[in-house]
C-alpha cells in the first residue's frame, strides 16, 4: 500500500515538473458580460451592446492583478447575424497580456423565443514581460524577457430564451 503513495508522489512531482501553465484574465461576474468567454453571445440581444470592466485585485500588494476590458456587438442582416470586438489589457507581475479579438455569430430562430447561435473568434495575443523591477541573479536562465505575439480562434455555441441563457465555449 505504501508503495502506491510513493507512486503518486512521484508522478505528481513529474506532471508538475513538466506542466506549462497560462493565465487567463479573471472576470467574477461572467453572467453580467457573457461575451468575454463565449463568442456566439455577439448581437444575441438584437441590440448594440458595449462594456467596460476594470478589475483590481488584491491592490496594496505590489504587482497585483490588474485587468482591463472593452468590449462591444452588435446585430446585423434582421438579426440573423452578430458581430463584436473585444480588448482586453490584464498585468499580474513583470507579466502583461494583451489581445484584440473580432467575433461573428449566427443566429437561428427556434420555437417561441427560443434562439440558437454559433460563433467564433479570431484575434492576436501579445505576451510580453518586464524584468527591470525584479531583484535577480545576473543572467538568471528562468527570467529572460519576451514579447510573443501568437494567433487565437475561439468557438462557442448558446441557447437563449427569456427564461434562461446556456452556452458552452472554447475562448482560447
Amino acid at each position: 500500500m505504501n508503495h502506491w503513495k510513493i507512486l503518486f508522489a512521484a508522478g505528481c512531482w513529474l506532471i508538475a515538473a513538466c506542466s506549462w501553465a497560462q493565465q487567463d484574465p479573471t472576470y467574477t461576474q461572467y453572467l453580467n458580460n457573457p461575451f468575454t468567454i463565449n463568442p456566439a453571445y455577439a448581437g444575441i440581444n438584437n441590440r448594440f451592446n458595449a462594456n467596460i470592466q476594470y478589475r483590481s485585485q488584491w491592490s496594496a500588494v505590489e504587482g497585483h492583478p490588474e485587468t482591463f476590458n472593452f468590449n462591444s456587438h452588435i446585430s446585423l442582416v434582421n438579426n440573423k447575424l452578430g458581430v463584436g470586438l473585444m480588448i482586453i489589457q490584464d498585468k499580474i507581475g513583470e507579466n502583461t497580456t494583451t489581445e484584440i479579438s473580432t467575433a461573428y455569430s449566427y443566429k437561428i430562430k427556434l420555437k417561441g423565443d427560443q434562439v440558437f447561435s454559433f460563433g467564433m473568434q479570431m484575434g492576436m495575443m501579445r505576451f510580453t514581460n518586464n524584468n527591470d523591477n525584479l531583484n535577480l541573479q545576473p543572467n538568471d536562465p528562468y527570467f529572460v524577457p519576451y514579447n510573443v505575439n501568437r494567433f487565437n480562434t475561439g468557438t462557442g455555441v448558446m441557447l437563449k430564451s427569456d427564461r434562461y441563457l446556456i452556452g458552452i465555449s472554447i475562448p482560447r
